[in-house]
């Protein structure tokens, strides 16, 4: 994501020596942090290798252009560290770390994490460091950097302050209200997950089933007619009335004679206003005049053809919040005015007002900035005066009909001083007026009292009342509304989100999502499984496209008819995008093998290692790690965890597998060609191998790793060692269960085995399978779909001492274009298509020749090793379907497909087997 030139300040990059290869933002817990970060990747050119005490006068510059780091303590642990590691000598990427850091802290966003790792490459390195808003840190990324390239180019640095207040105008623009941010700092000490919505107030509270969602302070419980009836101010009061709660008399009427004849009957002063709008353009209080209620009659006639005329009442205006039907909090609103003194323009004393009363424009200040608008330009007019005018001494100038704090109203705690029985009458307004939250208008001249001893009344109902001057008051005390207003949301003991079962390894981590979520919609859940193959709402596809990323576990944490989440979580994914969930109930790692290394910063086992520990990290501590305790790297993850370790083995003589039992640990492990589960209860029999169709009598010996994890996965979810057995008995491995991972069919006498292998283990598994009948196989490759950067290179090098004929084809014949679900972008309001966010690029195109696709194959193999494939292209794929069918003598095909939903249909259509 970008910056939006058009709607934020442009950072546009200056000349110099250090250049920005790339930005990223990283929003789960991924490689480098827990929490969300930037990584900016730094190319530090000719000061690759250069330390800042061998730059002239560097360390003068950098301290007059930007003091305040001299606070920053870095690895020294006192005031003044950072500077003096500059000083002993440092690079440039290490400085660029404290900049980005300290130009956020200056524009109001406190982030104290940052480092800066080697890529590997000469004079490249990420600058990894923290962030509050993505579009902030993206700036101030590339203001970091020009500041750097001014510094060592002799330039005048860019403004400090103009470089934080442009940093404020973003982030302000795109934070959340105080309400919200109040609310979901609350959620965050309970442990409720929080995930906003497209937009910064459309915030969803819990996840799956349980969620709440709110949209400013107006929840997904919140009656739509109560919100309704309240914005018809007629039908409000008239209810209100009706229910025997103080309210003004109301006429609501189309006649200005109507309106006079009202007002006279009243013998005093009233109040003229839209019945379906309460702003300061129809709003008219305080009339006591026939011109004057004339006038304000025409300016209401222009927003609505009804107008309503009320009676005054008399005193001072309460906004009483009631939350769930009980009385919070209490605010005393004054609507802003100022007082002439004879010689200054009204515009000049709005703004002297703002100075003198601190006013500021920031979301969450104690009082907002008096800025003229239409609004209050139609209150001066209404009293005769402009912005222009100079009122005499002492005359005060009323800049808003309507008290609230959105309108720079004076607010004032006083919750303390409610009298109880004006506290039940808003709970009773609040409760009759049908909203779940709600503020309640009182008018009166004292709020300790009685206001049936006043003549006070409820004058209006606010759906959604924003929690501003609650939280921040002018005066008086801050009051905790957001605790209430989640007590409503999520009861005591009330669940707020579902269960996240998050796999990951490099290979057989589809197979064990799908067997797991196979047992969990056998035992009642309705589940949404994220994986390589799409995305499966209780049992349904909805996505057919690689969704084993960030964003397939935020939709489905989402979906409001799903109680349990079983999310694959690829290499890939952790690397580029980080987790797409807070924390797992279950995290498990399958297996570590010596691929996916071409990612960025993966150069060995030990980095990849490190990548997908984050599932096992991230669990809940009263989840459960599941890990293989026959590879040592994962299992070293344990000293890494908070939670409950689960190991499983395929040998149970492991050593560490047979201490973690004896200290009554979880697991599971194969013994005798049975697989033993030990739990607190004793040690199980679950099968013996043989009966699991899954293993398929050792020719699946590849995802034994698979179904061992998912045995421990059933039992950390409570199932009983009896029901596992049965579960997984049950699973049949086949085109609707597996799609398209070692599937077998035999059409005449054939036998084609179908795969979409992920990397060399996978493909050794294949061939041993053709250990039998080696000199009488052919390979299928279907080149559409996301075919691994790295597959060929693999395939050549298990298969180089073969003489194998490769027969390649199209299933389909523009899967790029193909159609599929859309998503909206939050920051362009762009509808793109969900897969281009994530699937690679096609290499190869089904209207490449013969030549240009079988030259592009043999330049991703070993040279040494091309030259032993005969390949064969075949424009037309039934052509070459077909061929999986000669029944000239026994023939075994390998069958390798990333689309395997075309090729299931190509198949189906035109072979008789399937």
């Amino acid at each position: 994501m970008t910056i939006n030139q058009e709607q934020y300040p442009d950072n546009a990059l200056v000349d110099g020596p250090l250049r920005i290869e790339s930005l990223q933002a990283i929003h789960g817990a991924g490689y480098y942090s827990a929490g969300p970060v930037i990584i900016l990747q730094l190319n530090l050119g000719d000061y690759g290798e250069v330390f800042t005490n061998k730059i002239p006068g560097f360390a003068e510059k950098l301290k007059n252009t930007l003091p305040t780091l001299e606070e920053h303590k870095c690895s020294e642990g006192e005031s003044g560290g950072f500077f003096k590691r500059i000083i002993e000598g440092t690079l440039l990427g290490h400085v660029a770390e404290h900049i980005v850091i300290e130009l956020q802290a200056l524009a109001g966003m406190n982030v104290n994490f940052g480092k800066t790792k080697s890529t590997g490459k000469k004079g490249i390195y990420n600058v990894i460091f923290r962030f509050i808003n993505e579009n902030a840190g993206f700036y101030t990324a590339r203001a970091s950097v020009n500041l750097l390239n001014q510094i060592l180019t002799g330039k005048e640095p860019d403004d400090i302050d103009q470089i934080t207040g442009n940093l404020s105008y973003i982030y302000e623009k795109e934070m959340m209200s105080t309400g919200i941010a109040a609310i979901k700092e609350e959620a965050d000490m309970r442990n409720i997950p929080v995930i906003p919505l497209q937009t910064c107030n459309l915030v969803q509270f819990g996840t799956g089933k349980y969620q709440k969602r709110i949209r400013g302070t107006v929840t997904s419980q919140t009656p739509l007619i109560g919100a309704e009836n309240t914005r018809n101010k007629y039908l409000n009061t008239l209810m209100l009335s009706n229910a025997g709660i103080p309210a003004p008399e109301t006429l609501k009427t189309e006649d200005i004679e109507e309106v006079v004849s009202f007002w006279k009957s009243q013998r005093k002063p009233v109040t003229l206003k839209s019945p379906a709008r309460l702003d300061e353009a129809s709003l008219f209080p305080g009339i006591n005049h026939e011109d004057v209620l004339k006038e304000a009659f025409i300016r209401c006639k222009a927003h609505d053809d009804e107008v309503l005329v009320q009676e005054q009442i008399p005193g001072m205006s309460y906004r009483i919040l009631v939350i769930n039907n009980r009385f919070v909090a209490a605010t005393l609103l004054q609507n802003p005015e100022v007082v002439g003194n004879g010689k200054d323009t009204i515009a000049r004393l709005i703004e002297k007002l703002n100075k003198e009363q601190n006013r500021q424009s920031v979301k969450r200040a104690g009082l907002k900035i008096l800025q003229p608008d239409d609004a209050m330009l139609e209150v001066l007019s209404f009293y005769g005066y402009t912005l222009d005018d100079v009122p005499e001494k002492g005359k005060k100038i009323l800049l808003s009909h309507y008290p609230s704090a959105k309108n720079g109203a004076l607010t004032t705690d006083v919750t303390g001083e409610v009298h109880p029985q004006n506290q039940q009458i808003a709970e009773r307004a609040a409760r009759i007026s049908g909203l779940d939250v709600a503020g309640v208008n009182i008018v009166c001249p004292d709020i300790s009292k009685p206001i049936e001893d006043t003549q006070g009344a409820v004058v209006d109902i606010i759906p959604g009342q924003d929690f501003q001057m609650y939280l921040n008051p002018w005066q008086g005390k801050r009051r905790d509304v957001a605790a209430p207003f989640l007590d409503m949301l999520f009861p005591e003991n009330a669940p707020f989100r579902i269960t996240v079962i998050s796999v990951t390894g490099s290979a057989g981590k589809s197979v064990c999502a799908y067997l797991v979520n196979f047992m969990l919609e056998k035992e009642g859940y309705k589940t949404g499984l994220a994986h390589s193959d799409g995305i499966y709402i209780d049992g349904h596809r909805i996505i057919r496209e690689d969704m084993a990323n960030h964003h397939a576990a935020q939709l489905i944490l989402k979906d409001p008819g799903v109680d349990c989440a079983v999310l694959e979580t690829s290499a890939e994914s952790i690397m580029s995008e980080g987790l797409g969930y807070d924390f797992a109930d279950v995290g498990i790692v399958l297996n570590v093998h010596p691929q996916h290394l071409y990612l960025d910063s993966i150069h060995n086992t030990d980095d990849l290692a490190h990548a997908k520990s984050v599932v096992a990290e991230e669990v809940y501590r009263d989840g459960y790690s599941i890990l293989n305790a026959d590879e040592p790297l994962i299992l070293s993850m344990r000293e890494r965890i908070y939670s409950k370790p689960i190991l499983f083995t395929k040998k149970t003589d492991n050593p560490e597998f047979k201490k973690h039992c004896l200290k009554g640990g979880m697991g599971a492990g194969v013994e005798n060609n049975e697989i033993f589960l030990w739990t607190h209860g004793g040690k199980n029999c679950i099968a013996r191998l043989s009966d699991i169709p899954l293993w398929g009598n050792g020719k699946n010996d590849i995802l034994l790793e698979s179904i061992l994890a998912a045995i421990c996965t059933a039992a950390a979810m409570d199932l009983h060692p009896e029901r596992i057995s049965h579960l997984l008995k049950a699973f049949k491995p086949d085109s609707s269960s597996l799609h398209g991972r070692l599937m077998t069919i035999y059409p005449n006498q054939n036998t084609v085995i179908i795969d979409k292998p992920a990397g060399p283990i996978a493909l050794k598994n294949l061939k041993n399978k053709l250990a039998d009948n080696k000199d009488n196989y052919e390979i299928f490759t279907d080149l559409s779909g996301n075919i691994p950067d790295d597959f060929w290179l693999h395939f050549s090098n298990v298969f180089k001492k073969e003489n194998i004929r490769v027969n390649l084809f199209f299933s389909q014949n523009d899967f790029q274009n193909s159609g599929s679900p859309f998503i909206a972008d939050a920051q362009n309001s762009a509808i793109i298509p969900l897969k281009n966010r994530y699937q690679k690029p096609k290499i190869f195109h089904d209207k490449m020749d013969e030549k240009s696709i079988v030259d592009t194959i043999k330049n991703q193999m070993n040279r040494n090793t091309g030259k032993n494939f005969e390949f064969r292209y075949f424009k037309n794929a039934i052509e070459c379907i077909k061929k999986l069918e000669t029944n000239t003598k026994t023939h075994t095909f390998l069958l390798f497909s990333w689309n395997f939903r075309y090729l299931q249909q190509l198949i189906s259509q035109n072979l008789i087997f399937l």
